[in-house]
């Protein structure tokens, strides 16, 4: 969870930075050069929009933790309902956890270009026919 948190603020200064510079009259003098921060602007905001809803799910978890945790005598009904959410609260954490680690890993360089596919019905599986390592046993 640290390593996810060192290299999220790093990612998240980044963002700021690209906010800041895009909005510099400099840039949009520029049109490469602010074609190229807009589109590292739109990649890097699902990730930080991510890693903000995980911190914010992780705040809840210890507060629903530090309420259940506190001195003197709960209701019994009260008390279920907090490890209820607690429980709630962990999954959503490891839900969030995980699609952050899937936002994190590299994009493919080939993932932004077109690509025409061709299926045709009633071809022989052959290696002429299918491109790729598809299983063609019959």
């Amino acid at each position: 969870m640290q390593d996810i948190s060192s290299r999220m603020d790093a990612v998240c200064r980044r963002f700021e930075e690209l906010s800041m510079r895009l909005n510099q009259p400099d840039t949009a003098a520029d049109p490469a050069l602010f074609r190229k921060l807009m589109r590292e602007y739109h990649d890097t905001e699902p990730v930080v929009e991510a890693y903000r809803d995980w911190q914010t799910a992780l705040d809840h978890l210890a507060q629903a933790k530090a309420l259940l945790e506190e001195p003197g005598s709960l209701d019994p009904d009260f008390k279920q309902m907090i490890q209820q959410e607690i429980s709630e609260k962990s999954q959503d954490v490891a839900k969030l956890e995980n699609n952050l680690k899937i936002l994190l890993l590299p994009k493919d360089v080939n993932d932004g270009k077109n690509v025409i596919m061709e299926i045709r019905s009633g071809t022989p599986c052959t290696p002429r026919t299918v491109v790729g390592r598809w299983n063609c046993s019959t």
